[in-house]
């Protein structure tokens, strides 16, 4: 009978850490697309996880990091963010969730804690910036890693965008051949997205993003104007 009881306890307990874990990855995917405010555990991203990833990586905060994370303040925490008028930013909740356990005095509430700690990115006008368009230079494994995380942030309009990919060839061909590198790289993995060739339009439509694929033997002689695209911040990787 012990025994049984010690299985059900542990059982209800991973059940409850799940629980905990699906409120947060609902609030990371509201805070990113309602309010452009990317949440991450100490530098590892929260979106496109699964819960189990978010359960180890909290157990990886307390065997690596030596900081022990209660899952559920930490879901507290993200939840009480949806409610606060965040700018666009990006958030560690790891961190946050640490000094919230260690603070002293203990705070009256995680709403008043927040309050403190994140005073300066609340506010209607805080919310003025204007999104950088991005264009790579090169699409070596560099590149397609740089073109995954610049993607993988884009939310609702972030501050970093990738508009276009500049190589020396932007032929059907080689068009093909870079996306299907994209999709999977030897070292990088597969990328947790969609990649779509718009061969007509000589781009890459990435996570609905078109990232236009320009062929030239160098980026500024380019008119990026006839893109769309203005004061880019040019990547050469």
């Amino acid at each position: 009978m012990e025994a049984k009881t010690g299985y059900e306890a542990g059982l209800k307990d991973y059940v409850d850490r799940e629980k905990a874990a699906v409120r947060i990855l609902n609030a990371v995917g509201r805070l990113m697309y309602e309010k452009s405010v990317e949440l991450v555990f100490f530098r590892n991203h929260l979106l496109d996880v699964t819960i189990s990833e978010v359960i180890n990586l909290f157990d990886y905060a307390e065997k690596v990091v030596r900081k022990p994370i209660d899952i559920y303040a930490s879901a507290d925490i993200a939840e009480a963010m949806l409610e606060m008028d965040l700018a666009p930013s990006k958030i560690d909740i790891g961190r946050l969730t640490h000094e919230y356990l260690t603070a002293q005095p203990k705070p009256s509430s995680v709403g008043d804690f927040l309050g403190n700690v994140l005073n300066g990115f609340i506010g209607e006008d805080k919310h003025t910036f204007e999104p950088q368009d991005v264009v790579l230079y090169g699409f070596g494994r560099i590149g397609r890693i740089a073109a995954r995380e610049l993607v993988k942030q884009a939310g609702k309009g972030q501050q970093l965008r990738l508009r276009a990919i500049v190589t020396r060839s932007n032929s059907d061909e080689e068009i093909i051949k870079r996306a299907a590198l994209l999709r999977n790289d030897s070292v990088h993995g597969t990328f947790r997205g969609t990649v779509i060739e718009d061969l007509e339009n000589k781009a890459l439509i990435i996570n609905g993003q078109r990232v236009y694929m320009i062929a030239s033997p160098a980026p500024e002689e380019i008119d990026y104007t006839a893109y769309g695209i203005h004061n880019a911040l040019i990547i050469d990787n």
